[in-house]
């Protein structure tokens, strides 16, 4: 029997020493697909799942079947800041407990401003506030609480209506008062007031037209501005 050389031996055992390479470089390859998919699936592009989710409904009667998840991402995948979430949930909170018309809420990545109608809140040409509608403040301090640490000022700001024949001085007083309340209300349960301060407008700070009821009505307000 003819004897192999002892160089082509060492030259295989070689080779077979070295086999395990091509397996870790496929189990490898394997996992980096793996994470590759993981992590486009868990990267959700709002606008294209809601388009998807319509036609679905569509499809099979039922346009509301299917709602786009929650995301703390934007739709070009910026993060949302804390004031938009901020924000985001105080929406929530209106369109949960029907207060639309009563409670409305603007803001940019930086500041949240709240409008609240003085019917939701005072007595009518009064600073006091109507008993059990202060659960609405309760629930705005408990929202404005959990990024309290990332807020900078609060502004809470009071405006009244122009009506002819109304005391200068009493509309000044009314809207600085009714701004004092509402700061004194969140102190008293639990907000610390470090970061407050009030500013009454009187009514020289119209969102609506005071030469109507309905103007007027916008234009009776108090605000609360919030700013990181």
């Amino acid at each position: 029997m003819r004897k192999r050389p002892a160089s082509y031996e060492e030259e295989e055992k070689k080779n077979n020493n070295e086999r395990w390479l091509l397996t870790y470089s496929d189990m490898i390859t394997l996992l980096l697909a793996l994470f590759i998919i993981m992590y486009s699936m868990s990267t959700i592009d709002a606008a294209k799942f809601k388009a998807v989710a319509e036609s679905m409904g569509q499809a099979l009667n039922n346009p509301k079947m299917v709602e786009a998840p929650t995301s703390d991402e934007k739709s070009d995948g910026e993060k949302i800041t804390d004031m938009e979430r901020l924000a985001k949930e105080v929406k929530s909170y209106i369109k949960k407990n029907n207060l639309q018309g009563q409670v409305e809420v603007t803001g940019t990545d930086s500041y949240v401003k709240i409008d609240l109608k003085d019917t939701l809140l005072f007595i009518p040409d009064s600073d006091q506030l109507i008993d059990g509608n202060s659960t609405v403040l309760l629930e705005l301090k408990d929202l404005m609480g959990e990024y309290y640490s990332q807020v900078r000022h609060i502004s809470i700001r009071g405006h009244t209506a122009f009506v002819s024949g109304t005391n200068e001085q009493f509309s000044w007083q009314l809207s600085a008062n009714r701004a004092l309340t509402v700061v004194n209300f969140l102190a008293a349960n639990g907000m610390s007031g470090d970061k407050f301060s009030i500013e009454g407008y009187s009514h020289y700070s119209p969102v609506g037209n005071n030469d109507t009821e309905e103007g007027r009505a916008k234009n009776r307000r108090v605000e609360i501005y919030i700013t990181q």
